[in-house]
């Protein structure tokens, strides 16, 4: 039984943190990483890599457990193989982190696992081990709300009273970097990479031809594409298209946080000032955006939703592949899509 009550959850932080958990003072010059071998993607010759600035500690073999929720696309028990259609870069990516588990384990002399937990079950199991006195995970990577229930119950430890002085996290912040604090200290922290892709709004023109709608293609190119058309078209789109009772074919179909940022960036709004770093919620345009899409959930009723999702799989726990995939299945005239 691990000795620890409280878990240290450092939410959203990737395997990079690791090196974080225990690191020495040494300084040596830094080099940059090179391949060793080109024809096994993803693997890179760590000898004088950034990460090697930090001398390994022997943790006595140490089992760090790592929880993730059901999309999570972490392993450290089983080494990757190429998936039949998946992109080349994607494998590499997964065959590098994997590859970066198995440097930290024989580094620090320690074991890395992840577990993967259902997300409408992360809350009961954290805070029911906890209170056994023995944590199911030392590290989450959850959306940062789920922290909030553990903090107010004095569940969760702030990264002042576990990351080391010479922590990346308190200097260049080259691999993760702090969240807004919480009562003056830190408990979240985030990957720090270059964001190369965004999201668009995707159209079946299948559907638009068989409502009889405007294409939406030609009105964004004549200039005539508002709000006002997009709810339109979501309208006359969303239907019982085989009688059974329940819609069952949907305006929108994506995760409506995408939808409420791509609009409040179109409406001229923003959540956060860049200047003040001061929420901008309560600002006109801002709020112009949240309602809109808050009516197209609860007003109109034409976005995919977890009545919709129960009524026709059964099953709440199947919203957000039901949602994701909707579209893919021909049951939504338009879907939020990253590039």
């Amino acid at each position: 039984m691990k000795k620890a009550s409280k878990l240290t959850t450092l939410f959203l932080a990737l395997i990079m943190i690791l090196p974080l958990a225990a690191c020495g003072n040494g300084q040596p010059d830094i080099k940059e990483a090179v391949p060793d071998d080109q024809s096994a993607p993803g693997k890179m010759a760590y000898e004088g890599a950034p990460l090697d600035k930090w001398e390994g500690v022997d943790l006595g073999g140490r089992k760090f457990v790592i929880a993730q929720g059901s999309r999570g696309k972490y392993t450290s028990t089983k080494e990757p193989r190429p998936v039949m259609g998946a992109a080349d870069d994607i494998y590499e990516t997964t065959i590098y982190r994997w590859e970066n588990i198995q440097r930290i384990s024989e580094k620090y002399n320690c074991e890395v696992e992840y577990l993967v937990i259902n997300d409408s079950g992360f809350m009961d199991l954290a805070i029911s081990s906890i209170m056994a006195g023995d944590p199911a995970f030392d590290i989450a990577q959850f959306h940062s709300t789920s922290m909030m229930p553990l903090y107010s119950r004095g569940f969760v430890l702030p990264y002042e009273d576990t990351a080391p002085e010479d922590a990346d996290i308190w200097g260049d912040e080259m691999y993760v970097f702090k969240r807004p604090p919480i009562n003056g200290k830190h408990y979240l922290m985030d990957m720090n990479e270059v964001l190369f892709d965004g999201w668009v709004l995707g159209v079946n023109l299948d559907i638009i031809d068989a409502i009889g709608a405007e294409n939406p293609v030609e009105l964004y190119e004549k200039g005539e594409w508002t709000w006002d058309k997009f709810l339109e078209i979501c309208k006359m789109a969303t239907q019982d298209i085989d009688g059974c009772g329940y819609v069952d074919q949907w305006g929108y179909c994506g995760p409506a946080q995408t939808l409420a940022s791509s609009l409040i960036v179109t409406n001229s709004g923003s959540m956060i000032n860049p200047d003040t770093h001061k929420q901008e919620f309560d600002t006109v345009n801002t709020m112009e955006a949240l309602q809109f899409v808050a009516d197209m959930y609860t007003l109109h009723d034409v976005a995919y939703s977890t009545y919709a999702s129960f009524a026709i799989l059964g099953d709440p726990n199947h919203d957000y592949n039901g949602n994701k995939n909707a579209f893919k299945e021909g049951l939504a005239a338009f879907f939020s899509v990253r590039l």
